[in-house]
């Protein structure tokens, strides 16, 4: 069997001390965003959240919510697509980057 761990976690991200000014909004709309895309494209081993209105500060992503295929497009693209919204402004439902890498995974 292997081990579970943490993936991510919305308080890891909106924690983290900075020197701007920051849209906590921002994280849990990637949040969801990705999660609600990966549900939508079977790459959840269930469903990990019904709606973004049951995430929390302590709402996370177990390896475990992935399946095989879903963690591959975790650690291929999680970050860039997380960094669009919150960082640059990308609305979270414009899922353009997510469907190219999963044009990409799927071959």
């Amino acid at each position: 069997m292997k081990k579970d761990f943490i993936l991510d976690q919305i308080s890891w991200i909106t924690q983290v001390q900075r020197n701007y000014d920051f849209d906590s909004a921002l994280v849990f709309d990637s949040f969801w965003g990705f999660i609600n895309f990966a549900q939508l494209n079977r790459l959840t081993t269930g469903i990990i959240f019904k709606n973004k209105e049951e995430l929390t500060e302590e709402s996370n992503i177990n390896r475990s919510d992935l399946t095989e295929e879903g963690y591959e497009f975790y650690k291929m693209c999680y970050d860039k697509y997380c960094d669009g919204v919150i960082d640059r402004g990308k609305n979270a439902m414009d899922y353009e980057l997510l469907e190219r890498y999963l044009k990409k995974l799927r071959g």
